[in-house]
């Protein structure tokens, strides 16, 4: 069994994911926080969380 990776640097493409919920597919992602999302709509949906602050 061979485990493939693919990393990418750079900045997400969140315009791509203006829906109101992710998908379930699993495609991880770093972010530069340190966390691995579970792909780029997860990532870019914290974004806007945080950006909107509480």
């Amino acid at each position: 069994m061979y485990l493939a990776m693919v990393i990418f640097i750079g900045t997400p493409l969140c315009y791509n994911y203006q829906v109101p919920a992710c998908p379930f597919n699993f495609d991880p992602v770093c972010g530069s926080d340190g966390v691995t999302y579970a792909n780029e709509c997860v990532l870019c949906d914290t974004i806007r969380y945080k950006k909107q602050g509480p």
